[in-house]
């Protein structure tokens, strides 16, 4: 983190009404300095382990195995070519016929390749403006992310009635335009300002596809996109029994504080069910299928009135989030039966 990272988390922790008491922080740090035997508490804080209901720290990954796992199982092959790019990754499940975010266009060496086969240099900017009005005039809205962005970085939504600023696309990218997502009304309930998505992680074992983990993510403020590093939060989600779980956090980076309700709409989470459980897990299911060469993907879904639909395929997906939401990886059996973890 950051020096100004620093200052915003210490602010919200002084006065986070849901940490544990300072003596049972020192007693869970001891614990830890005595089962992994490093002096970095960091680690305590970067995955929220001083909240009141954040279980055992014995069954956290310790910040060694956050590091290592990753290159182990998600990497060990080097970024996957399909999943890591999303222009080839929407490409490749239109294919096989998965319901994917409507596609509209790439930009690559500087021009705009509609899905039409329409060429427009992005110095032509007349014919770059009128291209963008006719998708918004028919769409309403528009994004345009880096083909290989991580993060939410990289990320541009246009609306009805915008002119599109081309210097803010960096030259030499390559970009993909998407259709701006009219979600499904509960997610509007909760945040309408952002897509929020729920990201599930599957595991590919024996040609078996097993749920590792679902959390719902959301945007605060005015922000659109839901990306925890941006400042977005996130809620563990039980896909089984399709039931929010009760708090919503923020990463440490962005103040580390607890929701119980959406601070833009008052929204409770606690046991709130969300649309389409089944077919969710049918359709990460079958997505996880066609990638049997990837044993864990981080899928991130987005709800629509007419159903879900996929927004991305993660090859390295974040494992903070995952194991703060979880209460830690090890509390997981079939994380640990996915990482070989002891």
């Amino acid at each position: 983190m950051n020096i100004n990272s620093i200052i915003k988390f210490a602010f919200y922790f002084l006065l986070d009404s849901d940490r544990k008491p300072i003596f049972a922080m020192l007693k869970d740090i001891r614990a830890l300095k005595s089962q992994y035997n490093y002096n970095r508490i960091s680690h305590y804080f970067t995955c929220l382990m001083y909240k009141k209901n954040s279980g055992k720290v014995n069954d956290y990954l310790s910040r060694e195995e956050l590091v290592t796992i990753p290159e182990k199982f998600h990497l060990h092959n080097g970024y996957h070519s399909v999943l890591s790019n999303k222009i080839a990754f929407r490409m490749y499940l239109q294919k096989k016929g998965l319901p994917i975010v409507k596609f509209l266009g790439e930009i690559k060496h500087n021009t705009i390749i509609s899905d039409s086969g329409e060429l427009i240099p992005l110095t032509d900017k007349l014919s770059v403006q009128s291209v963008v009005n006719k998708w918004l005039e028919k769409h309403g809205s528009i994004f345009i992310k880096q083909a290989s962005g991580l993060g939410g970085k990289g990320i541009f939504k246009f609306e009805r009635g915008q002119s599109i600023n081309i210097s803010l696309l960096t030259r030499h990218e390559a970009y993909i335009i998407e259709v701006g997502i009219i979600q499904h009304n509960l997610l509007n309930n909760i945040n309408p300002n952002s897509v929020n998505t729920l990201r599930v992680s599957t595991f590919f074992n024996h040609g078996k596809v097993v749920m590792l983990s679902s959390f719902l993510k959301m945007g605060t403020g005015n922000s659109f996109v839901d990306n925890g590093a941006m400042g977005g939060m996130f809620v563990n989600y039980d896909i089984q029994k399709n039931e929010l779980g009760e708090v919503a956090y923020q990463l440490p980076k962005c103040g580390g504080r607890s929701f119980f309700q959406h601070p833009n709409t008052g929204f409770v989470f606690k046991g709130c069910s969300l649309p389409y459980p089944a077919a969710i897990i049918n359709l990460v299911t079958e997505a996880a299928l066609a990638f049997p060469d990837k044993e864990i993907i981080g899928w991130d879904i987005a709800y629509t009135n007419d159903g879900p639909v996929i927004v991305e395929g993660n090859n390295n997906p974040d494992l903070t989030m995952t194991q703060i939401c979880a209460k830690g990886i090890k509390n997981n059996p079939d994380f640990k039966l996915a990482y070989d973890l002891q």
